[in-house]
Parts: C-alpha cells; sequence; structure tokens
C-alpha cells in the first residue's frame, strides 16, 4: 500500500469510529453510559484526593 492508501484507510475509520461514537452519545443508553463514567471518574476523583490528605497528614518515618 502506498501513502495516499495508508492516509486514506485512516480517513475512513477515523470516520466510522467518529460516527459510532456519535450515536452512542446520542442514544438513552449513551447518555446513561456517560452519566454512569462521569460518576464513577467523581467517585475515583474522591477517593484519590482523600487518601493523599490520609497520607500527607500521617507521620513520615525517618
Amino acid at each position: 500500500m502506498g501513502k495516499q492508501s495508508n492516509f486514506l484507510a485512516g480517513i475512513v475509520i477515523g470516520a466510522a469510529a467518529g460516527a459510532a461514537i456519535a450515536m452512542l452519545l446520542q442514544s438513552d443508553a449513551g447518555k446513561k453510559l456517560v452519566a454512569d463514567l462521569k460518576d464513577a471518574a467523581g467517585k475515583w476523583i474522591s477517593d484519590l484526593e482523600k487518601e493523599t490528605n490520609e497520607n500527607e497528614a500521617a507521620p513520615q518515618a525517618s
């Protein structure tokens, strides 16, 4: 395959992936998935901040 064929294949694959993601995000199931991911990410960040604060407050062994 030449460079132009590889480039064209990349464009086609990228467009297909973009269309699939757009369809997923517009459906009700996709919206629920995004909301669930946001909740999980928020919980993960909250837990990480809690652990970080606990480690900073703990005395360091020398």
